[in-house]
């Protein structure tokens, strides 16, 4: 820009010593009245041997003029500025409002930039005003203009690439070339372009690569101004399982979801499984299209599952995965929590479809933590000896009152024929026992039977610790009672006699921390009728 603000000053001050003036100049005689508004030409760029009109509009206020205009090109030389007359016309051609039109018309302009200038001559041989420069420049060629109006984002995560594309003026046929890494100009100029049309689509890319496309007019030179080029990578879209079974469960079904960046990519999904304790992994499904969430049902006991789920197309070594195990053994305990110094019992259920009665140990174990990070299973008990639960479910128990007060991580490992299966572990909480008077929870009720009769009354109470309950009875109305003995059952039962009419029974329950009696219950013999 500034080369050309140069070239410019110095043309001006050359016309200006060339035409004895500098801006508008006048003389006696002349016509001050003149002056230039615009000097245009009719196309620009324009292609050499294609005529070029150049238009002249001067003003002049006191009547149409009656000098000429005279159409100059001005040329710097290394040493000076010549000037070459072009053309003049002294035809005046009104546009009202006080201005008038010049035109020149020539096809004879070489190839390259010329600096045009406009001067009027009043018609005693001086020029009175002038115009310019005005740059006009001459190409051998002008090739349509190419733009590129629709391309894939600068990271794409699609392996087919579509581009859309226009020319101006419209209508022109195009060349375009696909390549990788970023080539420059030279180098596309020795690579092979081929005829193409808008839109042009690439299918089967490669991911990790970067591409380069480039477009132009059919037989353009590749410059910056005949081509419009756009520039892209292609990585694989990110996939990512966002959940999905514990790392050891005991569930035969799972559910996974997963999810990929974009949304919207078409995924495929893999699954294996693999028996604990074996080489052989059997394939359930390789690769097969798959949504999210992805349900599984009906999964094996004892078997490490494989899953995986990547973009399709994509190499394998793109998958994510996850993997899980569904245990054979199973852990509960009863109560839970339990109280410090009470039995609570274990149960491991072990599945077996083999037939028959599985021949290995339960071993029962409390998970020992110590630093750093080191955990040991101490094992507090074992079981040779299951019971069948129900076909293919085998059962081994374990009781004990030894735990101590708090939490306790416990665990069962069965063992056979040298491998181990280790259940879930499950936290077994020890309370210290808080001491709690009885209440009575269940009354004892009145009872009407002959003599000779088996009759039994019976009660219930809470407390803790378990209170321990003492029969008593009254002959006289309630008013005095007297334990039973040997009547220390929640039921207490006898044979009744005539002698018995009218007495009550109650329930006394007691522990450390008091105790409770239950209501009397009435027990009515009749006397037979004689």
């Amino acid at each position: 820009m500034k080369s050309i603000v140069r070239v410019a000053a110095r043309t001006i001050i050359a016309l200006a010593v060339l035409l004895g003036m500098a801006g508008s100049l006048s003389a006696e005689g002349a016509d001050p009245a003149v002056t230039f508004t615009s000097l245009t030409s009719s196309v620009n760029p324009s292609v050499y041997g294609d005529a070029v009109t150049f238009t002249a509009v001067v003003s002049a206020s006191g009547g149409a003029p009656v000098g000429k205009v005279i159409f100059l090109e001005i040329v710097i030389e290394t040493f000076g500025t010549s000037q070459i007359l072009l053309g003049e016309d002294e035809t005046a051609t009104p546009l009202g409002e006080d201005s008038y039109e010049y035109t020149f018309s020539i096809s004879a302009l070489a190839v390259g930039q010329h600096a045009i200038f406009a001067t009027y001559d009043d018609g005693s041989g001086i020029s009175t005003a002038y115009a310019g420069p005005l740059y006009q420049t001459v190409a051998e060629q002008i090739w349509p203009t190419v733009t590129i109006t629709s391309a894939p984002p600068e990271i794409s995560y699609s392996t087919t690439a579509t581009f859309e594309f226009s020319s101006d003026p419209e209508g022109a046929e195009f060349e375009c070339i696909l390549a990788t890494g970023s080539p420059s100009l030279e180098e596309l100029d020795g690579l092979t372009w081929s005829a193409c049309s808008s839109p042009e689509t690439y299918t089967n890319l490669l991911y990790y690569t970067q591409y380069s496309f480039a477009v132009k007019t059919e037989g353009a030179p590749i410059t910056t101004f005949t081509l419009d080029g756009h520039q892209w990578a292609i990585v694989p879209p990110q996939v990512t399982i966002t959940s999905g079974p514990a790392e050891v469960t005991e569930s035969t079904d799972a559910t996974l979801t997963f999810s990929s960046n974009p949304a919207g990519v078409d995924l495929v999904c893999y699954l294996a499984a693999q028996e604990y304790g074996t080489q052989n992994a059997l394939i359930l499904e390789d690769w097969a299209p798959c949504t999210s969430p992805r349900t599984l049902t009906g999964l094996s006991r004892g078997y490490q599952y494989y899953f995986g789920v990547k973009p399709e197309g994509v190499a394998d070594s793109y998958a994510v995965t996850r993997q899980w195990m569904i245990t054979r053994v199973s852990l509960t305990s009863s109560p839970n929590p339990s109280q410090s110094g009470s039995d609570v019992t274990f149960t491991a259920t072990v599945w077996d479809d083999s037939g028959t009665a599985p021949g290995g140990t339960v071993y029962f174990a409390e998970m020992i933590y110590s630093w750093p990070g080191v955990v040991t299973p101490q094992p507090v008990g074992q079981d040779s000896s299951p019971t069948v639960a129900e076909p293919g479910l085998y059962a081994y128990t374990f009781s004990t009152s030894t735990l101590t007060i708090g939490s306790h991580e416990m665990i069962a490992l069965y063992q056979d024929d040298g491998s181990t299966v280790m259940s879930l572990p499950i936290t077994q909480v020890v309370a210290e026992v808080t001491a709690q008077a009885p209440v009575v929870t269940t009354q004892p009720a009145h009872r009407t039977v002959c003599a000779g009769s088996s009759v039994s009354f019976a009660a219930d109470a809470s407390g803790t610790p378990a209170p321990t309950v003492q029969w008593q009875v009254s002959s006289d109305g309630g008013m005095t009672w007297n334990s039973i003995s040997g009547a220390t059952t929640t039921t207490y039962a006898f044979t009744a006699a005539a002698g018995d009419n009218a007495k009550r029974y109650r329930a006394v329950f007691t522990n450390s921390a008091g105790s409770a009696t239950s209501s009397a219950a009435i027990q009515i013999v009749p006397v037979p009728s004689t």
